[in-house]
């Protein structure tokens, strides 16, 4: 007789989203941060990497605002990137370096990082 697989709570359809987005975004930010690294990244992949970020905060918005479980702390934090989700190109200074255009790499990437204790505290990882 063939055992059974226990049953696994499934997510609820909402966090299912949210973390197929994240999933993307990760992948992607994989791939940007060897791009970076080589000095000579895809544009594509950079801007496709902020387009899904951004997005995803634009997201999360709501629900983020007034939410005791965030915190204060998180939420400002998480709120100091409004600029950048609804005018993504304030990731890219004005100064050229050698004919590229820099991007703001540090605050890409704390905004990551913002994002992701954001779906923690929000027990969206959590099934």
């Amino acid at each position: 007789m063939q055992q059974q697989p226990e049953p696994q709570e499934e997510m609820s359809g909402y966090s299912s989203f949210i973390m197929s987005k994240w999933a993307e975004i990760y992948v992607l930010s994989e791939q940007a941060r060897v791009e970076i690294l080589n000095n000579n990244y895809d544009h594509d992949v950079v801007h496709e990497f902020i387009a899904k970020l951004t997005r995803l905060w634009i997201e999360l918005q709501p629900k983020v605002k007034g939410r005791s479980e965030v915190g204060t702390e998180l939420q400002k934090t998480f709120q100091g990137f409004r600029s950048y989700a609804f005018s993504p190109s304030d990731f890219f200074e004005a100064k050229q370096d050698e004919g590229k255009l820099k991007i703001g790499i540090e605050d890409l990437f704390k905004m990551e990082e913002c994002l992701r204790d954001v779906i923690e505290k929000l027990e969206i990882t959590v099934f």
